[in-house]
């Protein structure tokens, strides 16, 4: 009876569309869709790429490329035909754009899951480019289209739980917790190997989106308190994006301990966290923030690195009994350059708090644990 269920599993095709994201994402390619792949399904991306292709059995399909915003919407009925003409049995859409898409999916028979990464409707209201007279408006559209996905679709996936209040019974709460083993792991390892090891400089780390927002200015400007006691340098990694704070970044004093890298494939990007001293997620407390998974903190705590993260309840609630890190007010550049140079000097303790969040990951929290929910619901609606 097992085989026969099995080998039923194996013949569902599966296609995830993500026309926002690069077909590698992690959450997209090496979370959901290596995890589906490894199990027996026939995984197929429509998201970023520059060509097709098929990496560890999965099918990449390039979307349309696109110059902007309203091109990318205008785009939609070419992402619905390519979707369609594969004719799978499942349709995993990514984010609050491709509602309508499932929406049609819907109409032409097919079983659809909804994956929302973020509270987007938090989010649109700290977007600059969208004019501020329509930001309240479309974040209530969105709240009221991921609402009737919760009802239409077959099941929607989020990741926080205020998000999950304001959906119907079919909605989950997979949570973006790290890859702690396997290829990308071992991948980053090697590639540390080959980059030589800086001798008497102390390493900080960001990685993720570069913005005010994301509270580098407060990093850069702790920098520079730091350097007056310890030799210490950055490693910014990320893309910056639209409106770019780079430039009133480099006006800085503390701009001259920074090493910018720009955006980096995910191996690449933890080579230099497995280098690094302290990892550093100081996001200050704007749009859906504070009530995000602390995801980054995970990736540093994999790497046995120290963190340094800004101190929101939700955050606080789920790792400070971890003893893996400090939790700082954001803003403060005072206590983000104090914890820098505790943990700087403080050498032992440091390499214990590493061990604790990497000992947590490892037998607690990690994508090998939670990617069991995604099965789940795969093998529930096949």
């Amino acid at each position: 009876m097992f085989t026969a269920a099995r080998e039923e599993i194996c013949l569902k095709k599966i296609c995830i569309i993500a026309p926002v994201h690069q077909y590698n994402d992690v959450r997209v390619f090496q979370k959901e869709a290596k995890a589906l792949s490894m199990n027996g399904f026939n995984v197929t991306i429509i998201a970023k790429s520059n060509k097709e292709s098929k990496i560890d059995g999965i099918k990449i399909i390039p979307v349309q490329n696109y110059k902007n915003r309203l091109e990318r919407i205008l785009l939609q009925p070419l992402f619905l035909y390519k979707a369609l003409s594969l004719k799978c049995d499942i349709y995993h859409i990514h984010n609050p754009e491709t509602i309508f898409l499932g929406f049609i999916l819907k109409i032409f028979g097919k079983k659809v899951i909804y994956d929302t990464h973020e509270d987007f409707s938090k989010r649109v209201l700290i977007k600059n480019w969208i004019p501020k007279p329509l930001r309240k408006p479309l974040a209530s559209f969105i709240k009221l289209m991921e609402y009737l996905a919760s009802y239409i679709f077959d099941m929607c996936i989020v990741t926080q739980k205020e998000i999950l209040s304001r959906m119907g019974s079919k909605s989950i709460i997979i949570e973006n917790a790290p890859i702690a083993k396997g290829d990308l792991i071992n991948k980053a390892y090697e590639i540390s190997e080959t980059k030589p090891r800086e001798a008497e400089v102390f390493r900080l780390i960001y990685v993720g989106g570069i913005s005010k927002a994301r509270g580098i200015l407060e990093i850069i400007k702790s920098l520079e308190l730091v350097n007056k006691y310890i030799n210490v340098r950055l490693w910014l990694i990320g893309p910056s994006g639209r409106g770019s704070i780079l430039e009133e970044a480099s006006l800085l004093e503390g701009w001259k301990y920074v090493d910018y890298l720009g955006p980096l494939r995910q191996e690449e990007a933890f080579s230099y966290m497995i280098q690094a001293n302290i990892g550093i997620v100081t996001i200050l407390n704007v749009g859906d923030h504070s009530q995000t998974s602390p995801n980054k903190l995970y990736e540093y705590m994999t790497f046995k690195l120290p963190f340094i993260a800004s101190d929101f309840n939700l955050w606080k609630e789920k790792i400070m009994q971890v003893k893996s890190g400090f939790f700082v007010n954001p803003k403060s550049i005072n206590e983000i350059s104090d914890k820098i140079i505790w943990l700087l000097t403080n050498q032992e303790e440091s390499r214990q708090m590493g061990i604790n969040g990497y000992n947590y990951v490892m037998r607690k929290y990690n994508w090998d644990i939670e990617s069991k929910k995604l099965l789940e619901i795969y093998r529930r609606i096949s």
